[in-house]
C-alpha cells in the first residue's frame, strides 16, 4: 500500500476517548496504523447542573496533550475530532473546547445525537451488506438508533440513556430490573416508528461487543473476529442471565469481559434485549465499525452524494485484490470456466440458489491466487489462513468460511477435514455443496493452467455409448492443449469424489456452427 495521506479521528465519548490514525492511498484503500484508547469516564465529572468540573477538564486536557504528541510525531495534519453526549450535555462546553484548543490547536466538533446516528449509519451500510436494519450505538451516556430501508436512512433518534446511565440504576435486585425495563419502555414508546420493525438489529459500541465476546467464548465459537458475528434473541437473553447470576465483584473475571464493563454490562444487556423485543428483531449483528469509521467514510466518499459503496462485498474484494496484487483477468477467467461447469452440473437448480452460489464462485475465483503473494509453495494454506482470520466487510461468517474453503480448495478430503471445526456454522448439506463447488473451481483452474483462454465451450452429455456422462471441452481452433488436458484429468477425480459420479472427458477442436460464425 502506497499511502498518499494520513488522517486521524478523535472520538471524545462519555466513557472513553479514542485516537485512530489511518493511512490512505490514492485508491481510497485505508488501514489503521495506530489506535489508542483512554477510559476517561467524563460523564462522572459532570455535576448536578451538567457542568464539567475542573478535574474533568484537566483529565481531558491531559488526554489531548498525549494525543497531540502522537499526531505531531506522525505528521498528521488532517484531524477530525468530535465529541458526543458528555460534552454535548456540558453547560461549560465553550470553556472546555477553548482549553483544549489553547494547549493543542485541535478543534473539537460537538456533534448532535442525530449526527452521531448518521455516522453510525454510514459505518454500517459501508461495512455490512444488509438491505434493511435498525442500528443502535450504545455509548456511556446516550444510545443512538437509526432505521434504514433499501440501504437508505429513514429515521434516527438519540436517547439520553447509555451504559453508565443504566449502571447507576442497577443494584442486582428485582427492583433494578423493573427500573431498567420501565426506562427502556418509556423511551421506546416515545418514538412511534420504532415499534414492530421486524428487521435485524446492528449493535455498535463496547457494551454489545462485550456481550458477544462473552457469548462466543462460552460456546467456543470457531470463527475469529467480532465484526458481523450474529446472535439471536434467545442467545442474548441467555448471556444476560448468565452474567446477572455472577456477583459484581467476580464479573470482571469472566472470559471476554473487561473489568471496566463489569458494573454496566448486565443492565446494558437487559436494555438491548428490551429493544430487540420491542422492535420484534430476531437477529443481532455485531459491528466493530462505528462513529470513527463513519467519519472516515464521510471523508473518503466525499465525492459521492450518498457517501455509500454501491456493493460492500465487491468493494471489500477489490481492496483485498489490490493489497495482494491479484490479477482481475485471471480471476474472471477462472470464474467464467467455473460458471460453465457449475451450470452443466446444476442445470436444473432454482434461480435464487444459483445466483447465491455463482456469487460465491465469483469471489472465490478472484481470490484463488491470494496465497501465492505470500509463498507459492504453500499458497493454498496461506489463502485459507488469510480468509479465515481476517474480517471481510459485507460477508457473513458463513460466507467468509465458505469462500476460504473454496479459494483454498485442493481436495475433497482436505476440505472435509478443514470444515469439521466449523460445523456450528456449516451444516452437512452446505459442506457437500462446497465439496462440489471446490472441485469445480479446481477443474476451472486446470483448464486455465497455462494462463491462456483456450476453452471455447463446455458441454456435459449423456452419450449412448457409455453409462457415464461425458464432459466435452471445445478447444479454440489451432490451440495446443496438452497441459490443460493433463491437469484437468487429475482435477476430474476430485469432482467425481464430490458428486459420487463417474465422468468421461473429451477434448475436441471447436467447430463453429453457422450461427456462431
Amino acid at each position: 500500500m502506497n499511502e498518499t495521506k494520513r488522517m486521524a479521528v478523535v472520538d471524545v465519548g462519555s466513557n472513553s476517548i479514542r485516537l485512530v490514525i489511518y493511512a490512505i492511498d490514492e485508491q481510497r484503500r485505508y488501514r489503521s496504523l495506530y489506535n489508542f484508547k483512554i477510559a476517561a469516564r467524563l460523564s462522572e465529572y459532570l455535576d448536578e447542573h451538567d457542568v464539567l468540573r475542573p478535574e474533568g477538564i484537566r483529565v481531558l486536557d491531559q488526554v489531548f496533550v498525549q494525543f497531540n504528541a502522537v499526531l505531531r510525531a506522525h505528521e498528521v495534519s488532517d484531524v477530525k475530532a468530535v465529541a458526543t453526549a458528555a460534552i454535548r450535555r456540558a453547560q461549560n462546553r465553550s470553556e472546555i473546547l477553548e482549553s483544549i484548543y489553547e494547549k493543542t490547536a485541535i478543534e473539537i466538533n460537538v456533534i448532535t445525537g442525530q449526527e452521531e446516528a448518521y455516522y453510525g449509519y454510514l459505518a454500517t451500510v459501508n461495512s455490512i451488506q444488509l438491505k434493511d436494519g435498525l442500528i443502535f450505538d450504545m455509548g456511556g451516556s446516550s444510545t443512538e438508533v437509526a432505521y434504514f430501508k433499501d440501504r437508505e436512512l429513514v429515521h434516527s433518534h438519540s436517547f439520553s440513556i447509555g451504559a453508565l446511565t443504566l449502571a447507576k440504576l442497577w443494584s442486582d435486585d428485582p427492583a433494578s430490573i423493573k427500573r431498567v425495563k420501565k426506562l427502556a419502555h418509556d423511551a421506546f414508546v416515545s418514538i412511534p416508528w420504532l415499534q414492530n420493525l421486524n428487521v435485524p438489529l446492528i449493535g455498535i459500541g463496547g457494551s454489545v461487543r462485550q456481550i458477544a465476546a462473552v457469548q462466543r467464548r462460552r460456546h467456543q465459537y470457531p470463527v475469529s473476529g467480532l465484526h458481523q458475528y450474529e446472535m439471536n434473541d434467545t442467545q442474548l437473553l441467555d448471556t444476560y442471565h448468565y452474567l446477572k447470576k455472577i456477583p459484581r465483584i467476580k464479573r470482571g473475571e469472566v472470559s471476554g469481559l473487561s473489568e471496566d464493563r463489569a458494573s454496566s454490562i448486565v443492565p446494558a444487556g437487559l436494555f438491548i434485549s428490551e429493544l430487540m423485543h420491542y422492535t420484534k428483531g430476531k437477529r443481532l449483528i455485531i459491528s466493530r465499525k462505528g462513529l470513527r469509521d463513519g467519519l472516515l467514510y464521510d471523508s473518503l466518499l466525499s465525492d459521492r452524494q450518498t457517501r455509500r459503496f454501491v456493493n460492500v462485498k465487491k468493494e471489500t474484494i477489490t481492496q483485498l485484490m489490490r493489497e495482494f496484487n491479484l490479477s482481475t483477468e485471471y480471476g474472471k477467467a477462472i470464474y467464467a470456466l467455473s460458471r460453465e461447469l457449475y451450470n452443466c452440473i446444476y442445470a436444473n437448480e432454482q434461480e435464487e440458489d444459483q445466483k447465491n452460489m455463482e456469487e460465491l464462485l465469483y469471489f472465490s475465483s478472484l481470490l484463488r491466487q491470494l496465497g501465492t503473494y505470500i509463498d507459492e509453495e504453500h499458497a493454498h494454506a496461506h489463502t485459507l489462513n488469510v480468509l479465515t482470520n481476517r474480517s471481510l466487510d459485507g460477508f457473513s461468517h458463513q460466507e467468509r468460511i465458505s469462500m476460504a474453503l473454496l479459494s483454498s480448495f485442493t481436495s475433497v478430503k482436505r476440505l472435509r477435514k478443514r470444515a469439521i471445526q466449523y460445523k456450528r456454522i456449516l451444516n452437512g448439506r452446505t459442506v457437500r455443496k462446497l465439496e462440489v463447488m471446490g472441485a469445480i473451481l479446481r477443474m476451472a483452474t486446470s483448464l486455465y493452467v497455462t494462463g491462456r483462454d483456450v476453452i471455447e465451450k463446455i458441454e456435459l452429455k449423456n452419450t449412448g455409448r457409455s453409462r457415464h456422462p461425458q464432459f466435452i471441452f471445445h478447444v479454440k481452433k489451432g490451440e495446443p492443449y496438452y497441459f490443460e488436458q493433463q491437469h484437468t484429468t487429475l482435477s476430474l477425480k476430485q469432482l467425481e469424489r464430490a458428486t459420487k459420479t463417474k465422468y468421461r472427458m473429451l477434448f475436441v477442436e471447436h467447430q463453429p456452427t453457422e450461427e456462431s460464425s
